[in-house]
């Protein structure tokens, strides 16, 4: 997916009718929305398959696959930060912090590997987002040296727990709120009362990554905050 020819479209459809705007909206959805978040689905269960295989027979290349996953199943949820509204961010959905809650909190994840609890993907489940997602898994897969049982059962489970919300973001944004947003009208508790409103809401989310990244991403491990 391409950021700026999706601007581009929305803001040209800006100056449409609401039935142009509404056919555009459920393009979007069908071909931007749909087919990053199922692409997470995928890559995601292969991260958690390579995962699982790494931890039953630990070899170096077993350790290189599992990365190499990892890198694989975050392009798609990088390429979909710009939708930071709809299950993403709204409740009782609100997938995204589950999904890469950045920065890790190390100092979490070092007391739950210390710890006894539970790290099969029902217990991640029920965490905070501070321990769960990509990052939460690598930091444990890139802190690896000699492995152990602990940090196995923290990345089967981690793993395993994001293909699970991967899987339910996916099947949420193409049961209920691909339709919510090509027709907001259809839904009176939501924040959008026009087509017009989500069009709004995708060019804005696009500018606010933009800047994040920027400022946050960018800027900020290269000093620009701190002179």
């Amino acid at each position: 997916m391409r950021a700026a020819p999706l601007t581009v479209a929305l803001v040209l459809v800006g100056c449409s009718s609401d039935d142009t705007r509404g056919e555009v909206l459920a393009s979007i959805q069908t071909h931007v929305v749909k087919v990053e978040s199922q692409d997470l689905v995928d890559r995601s269960l292969v991260l958690k398959d390579a995962a699982a295989a790494y931890c039953a027979a630990p070899t170096a290349d077993g350790l290189i696959a599992t990365r190499d996953a990892w890198w694989a199943a975050r392009q798609p949820l990088k390429r979909m930060q710009i939708i930071q509204f709809g299950p993403i961010t709204e409740e009782p959905w609100r997938y995204g912090p589950d999904l890469d809650f950045w920065p890790a909190r190390t100092g979490v994840i070092d007391d739950l590997l210390a710890g006894d609890a539970g790290l099969t993907a029902q217990d991640f489940a029920a965490m905070g987002a501070s321990t769960r997602g990509f990052p939460a898994v690598e930091y444990v897969l890139y802190g690896i040296d000699d492995i152990d049982t602990r940090r196995c059962d923290f990345l089967v489970g981690g793993t395993a727990d994001i293909h699970t919300t991967a899987t339910a973001l996916h099947e949420t944004w193409t049961s209920e709120w691909s339709q919510r947003l090509a027709d907001p009208s259809s839904h009176d508790d939501d924040a959008y009362g026009t087509p017009q409103d989500v069009i709004d809401e995708w060019v804005n989310r696009m500018a606010f990554t933009v800047e994040n990244i920027r400022v946050t991403k960018l800027g900020k491990p290269a000093g620009d905050s701190s002179g």
